[in-house]
């Protein structure tokens, strides 16, 4: 398994600490992912996630989880993870984790689980789309356009992102603020679906903003624009398998006020609609 993908699996795994009381529970974590300057979003909702679930029994499964960034964190130093059991009911149970780095809290979540059950279904249809496998690879463009810009970069990206329509790095032109995105993990995981949701959760922070750049000419590689996830929210319909290719369909309804925000749809390969979330973030000129 490539380095890159098998150190944030890694991460998954938390240290659990003595707890204050029966409905606390505590766990450690370092965030590893050296995709910047600051801890990646996705790493820190995949992390809470794990933590969440390891106070969670079978048949119990994750089918929400709301997130809220408060402070960026520094890569390298230690996070605390502190769990508490809001409700235990019959059909829902309800978790909230807050993560502390140096004393002060970065980042909080509720997270809802449910014993699985069947009832009234139906969902929208998934667009038309390329096979995934004829469309480049993000990742290989934006080592082509840091390699130009005489930025040494040997980040092994553990998630694969393909674009339908690639938006332009350098001179992004106004485009409508939707897109098309193949995603998966850059090799397959284990089969454990808490993992599969983990991972799921650290893939989701990255393309769901994006199009809340399209029509202002402007993206996250543009000089002095300012870019970071404000609050996260994901909602798992069924069974979600993020090392087979999974598309998003995403577009941003509002940028304003110096934030933006991003809806997506996620469907599998086989057409069904598996997954749902909603981000805001930060789009501000310096």
């Amino acid at each position: 398994m490539p380095k890159g993908l098998q150190g944030i699996i890694d991460s998954l795994t938390l240290k659990r600490l003595d707890s204050p009381s029966e409905t606390l529970t505590r766990f450690t974590g370092l965030c590893n992912d050296d995709s910047g300057e600051r801890i990646y979003g996705g790493q820190v909702m995949a992390q809470a996630m794990s933590a969440c679930q390891q106070t969670v029994a079978k048949p119990y499964v994750l089918h929400s989880m709301h997130s809220t960034f408060l402070r960026q964190g520094a890569i390298g130093v230690p996070l605390s993870y502190c769990v508490e059991a809001i409700r235990n009911g019959r059909s829902f149970l309800s978790r909230q984790v807050s993560v502390e780095q140096n004393k002060k809290m970065i980042f909080t979540a509720t997270l809802s689980f449910q014993k699985p059950e069947h009832g009234v279904s139906h969902a929208v249809t998934m667009p038309d789309a390329p096979n995934p496998e004829s469309l480049p690879s993000e990742s290989a463009r934006i080592k082509d356009f840091l390699t130009s810009a005489g930025i040494d970069n040997h980040y092994d990206w553990p998630i694969d992102v393909r674009f339908v329509n690639p938006p332009a790095i350098i001179d992004p032109q106004p485009q409508p603020p939707r897109l098309l995105a193949w995603i998966k993990t850059s090799e397959a995981l284990p089969d454990n679906d808490d993992l599969q949701r983990q991972m799921f959760a650290y893939a989701s922070d990255n393309p769901i903003l994006m199009p809340a750049f399209f029509p202002h000419r402007i993206n996250p590689f543009t000089p002095n624009v300012m870019a970071a996830t404000l609050s996260h929210s994901i909602w798992i319909h069924q069974a979600v398998k993020i090392d087979d290719w999974l598309l998003f369909e995403v577009d941003s309804d509002f940028t304003g006020g110096g934030r933006g925000m991003g809806r997506a749809k996620v469907f599998n390969t086989q057409g069904q609609l598996v997954a749902s979330a909603v981000q805001e973030g930060l789009v501000r000129k310096r």
